[in-house]
């Protein structure tokens, strides 16, 4: 450092802040020599690059200097301890620098995330410590700079990545501090050796910046070995670079982010080497976290803001109503949701002022959405009644399943209009029960569509599975007992697949055949109760059992007291008539271009031949 200065800027006095002996320079040497940067360069290279960011400071520092001051540039080099290390360096000062700086402002400002905001003032309280101990000479503590980013998508992730790399670039430990945006698949290399080379390709250069990992799980060398008992070694020799390349140790000039769902990463990290999971313990994870409703309000006012557009009081209830219905269904998009409801709502917009007469758009002053532009069928919810009556009137003897809908929708909008939830109080586990081919799972479909009008459930999709389909028993020493763990998986798999949606379970009454030990020993019914119970599912699966009339009989009601207790209400399906058997039969031959005329004697034949079939199956 003595001798670079007046090799490229020969005959120009250069001055350094407390002198080449004081704390500063003292503090800018040892971050070059702990600095770890790539093996092939000598400590000569890198001190040549920092300075080289040096000066850099130095000249943004005058030029603003001047235009504050109007005062001419002074003729020698003057290097401030700011220019060595990228901020106010006295630790007195350092907190109240961060803590004011435009970054560290902007995350403040981010709707939720309060974990996360605790986490990085954490490590930033962490770097004002090392500079304390620095300036009393002492060596800076370990101080984990890399780290791991879980939960869902739309929370923010990306945003907070590039924040904390310029707090990180303020307090001295990154030299850019700027964001690289990377997915793991990039890592891997169709075999070991360019695994290697392309995951060292990145590391180098993302030195000096955050290097932000997406879906890092599926570098998990066994998320996909295709029967490999070692793994994928690709993947494995990935994760080792990195391990290698990252130390996670002060110097580093480097932050690695990698991001994923919890417990993908979970898994990866039981199952990667030991060096993996102490240099990204998940114990000090980002823990993101699904908006709260009020947050997801408060998003939605910036959001409005930032875009220059307002909605009325009514439309504002519609959008809540929209976001806290797709909040219950799979995939929730968090902050994206938001965005997209938005733009949704502009394109509904822009449809509703074409068709305004000039004189109407010439009214028009600020973009304002209406309850129309942020769900087109918000007012199929005040005529619901007149599409459940059109739904069921050309099913006979369906008028009790269209009360009981009707009845469902008028507690659902009561609710709405007294300001409760409704999800509360609205039954989410059913029973259908009647012969087969009489329309359960039509109706496990108009559920859905009612739900969804409701906006209970975020789709009318029905998801079906049959009872025999959730149930794991094993035999042990001939005794058949349920396999209890793989039972509860299997069946929290159908309720993950159904949420937001209808699970609708047929054969139900399979689950508790006098006939079958396998069934009757399964205890599906239990398992079925506490996994619709879990948090995760309450409220954002509509449930529903289908299956003879054996299902709600009293029998079998004092054997499986749970479900009689919990699956409300049960809906009977009638068998039907000989005589409408044959009509609907004459309707759909004649829908194929068939005609059909019977002799009365005819007309009874069928209509017995209708009476046995139905016997038969009850």
């Amino acid at each position: 450092m003595r001798l670079w200065p007046s090799t490229r800027f020969p005959g120009t006095q250069v001055e350094f802040e407390g002198g080449l002996s004081g704390e500063y320079v003292q503090k800018f040497a040892r971050k070059v020599v702990t600095a770890k940067g790539s093996p092939s360069l000598s400590l000569e290279q890198k001190l040549e690059t920092r300075l080289r960011d040096v000066f850099q400071r130095q000249t943004d520092r005058l030029l603003n200097q001047q235009e504050e001051t109007e005062t001419p540039l002074p003729p020698n080099i003057s290097i401030m301890g700011v220019d060595l290390l990228g901020q106010d360096t006295a630790p007195e000062h350092l907190g109240g620098a961060i803590f004011s700086s435009n970054p560290w402002l902007e995350l403040q400002a981010m709707v939720g995330l309060d974990e996360v905001k605790a986490s990085i003032q954490s490590i930033v309280h962490g770097i004002m410590g090392n500079h304390f101990r620095e300036k009393n000479g002492q060596g800076p503590l370990r101080l984990g700079l890399s780290g791991l980013f879980l939960e869902p998508p739309g929370t923010g992730k990306t945003t907070v990545a590039k924040l904390y790399g310029r707090i990180l670039g303020e307090c001295g430990y990154l030299s850019s501090g700027e964001l690289v945006v990377t997915n793991a698949c990039e890592f891997i290399g169709p075999n070991i050796a360019a695994s290697e080379m392309n995951t060292r390709r990145i590391v180098t250069k993302a030195r000096g910046k955050v290097l932000m990992i997406d879906e890092t799980y599926k570098l998990d060398p066994y998320r996909s070995n295709y029967g490999h008992e070692d793994g994928c070694g690709s993947r494995q020799r990935a994760i080792d670079t990195i391990v290698d390349e990252i130390q996670n140790a002060p110097g580093e000039d480097i932050c690695v982010i990698m991001c994923g769902c919890k417990p993908e990463m979970e898994k990866m990290i039981r199952r990667a080497n030991s060096g993996f999971a102490r240099h990204f313990p998940l114990a000090d994870a980002f823990i993101f976290k699904d908006f709260t409703k009020d947050e997801l309000v408060e998003l939605l006012n910036s959001q409005l803001t930032k875009v220059g557009c307002s909605m009325t009081d009514e439309a504002r209830v519609v959008a809540v109503e929209v976001l806290d219905s797709a909040k219950e269904g799979p995939n929730f998009g968090n902050g994206v949701e938001v965005v997209n409801l938005i733009g949704r709502a502009m394109v509904n917009y822009r449809i509703r002022l074409g068709k305004m007469s000039p004189t109407e758009r010439s009214g028009v002053v600020e973009t304002c959405f209406e309850p129309e532009d942020i769900d087109p069928k918000y007012k199929s919810i005040l005529c619901i009644d007149d599409d459940i009556k059109k739904a069921f009137e050309q099913w006979d003897g369906a008028e009790h399943i269209a009360d009981q809908c009707k009845s469902l929708a008028n507690r659902a909008k009561a609710l709405r209009q007294a300001g409760r939830n409704p999800v509360r109080f609205m039954p989410f586990q059913m029973v259908f029960y009647g012969p087969p081919g009489t329309g359960k799972s039509s109706v496990a479909k108009q559920m859905g569509r009612l739900y969804k009008t409701l906006r209970l459930l975020a789709t009318e999709e029905v998801v079906k599975v049959a009872v025999r389909g959730l149930i794991s028993v094993q035999h042990v020493d001939g005794v058949v007992i349920p396999n209890l763990v793989e039972q509860r998986d299997r069946v929290t798999e159908q309720m993950r697949k159904a949420l937001g949606k209808v699970l609708f379970i047929g054969e139900a009454h399979n689950g508790a055949d006098y006939n079958s030990p396998e069934t009757r020993r399964s205890r599906i019914s239990e398992t079925l109760v506490e996994v619709m119970n879990d948090p995760e599912f309450l409220g954002k699966v509509l449930v529903i059992l289908a299956g003879p009339k054996l299902l709600v009989d009293d029998d079998l009601n004092s054997r499986l007291p749970v479900i009689a207790h919990q699956f409300r209400p049960c809906i009977e399906f009638k068998a039907l008539t000989s005589k409408r058997c044959l009509e609907l039969l004459t309707s759909l031959l004649h829908e194929d271009g068939v005609s059909m005329t019977l002799k009365p004697k005819e007309v009874k034949t069928i209509e017995g031949l209708f009476l046995y079939l139905r016997a038969l199956f009850e």
